[in-house]
């Protein structure tokens, strides 16, 4: 598992989707459950959102990085929440 979220967190640094889609294609196969599934692509939303409110902040200043940052914080947390509410994440 913490390859797999290791692997997801690099991968989203550029692209939250196309790790999303690789995980897809591994859940499909059977080769990580549901709750390893959840938690991946938790770590990719994650952390593409933190890279996106860094680039908020350096192209828009600091009123435009704060608006996204918490936007996007806002969001994550909604989700993670849900997830962990459902019992669908690892650790």
């Amino acid at each position: 598992t913490t390859g797999l979220l290791a692997g997801t967190a690099i991968g989203a640094l550029a692209d939250a989707q196309s790790s999303m889609g690789a995980l897809g294609a591994l859940q499909a196969a059977g080769r990580i459950t549901i709750a390893e599934l959840t938690t991946a692509v938790l770590v990719a939303v994650g952390v593409n959102s933190g890279v996106r409110t860094v680039t908020a902040f350096v192209a828009g200043g600091a009123r435009y990085g704060t608006v996204i940052g918490l936007a996007l914080a806002a969001s994550t947390t909604a989700a993670a929440t849900v997830a962990l509410l459902l019992g669908r994440t690892t650790g």
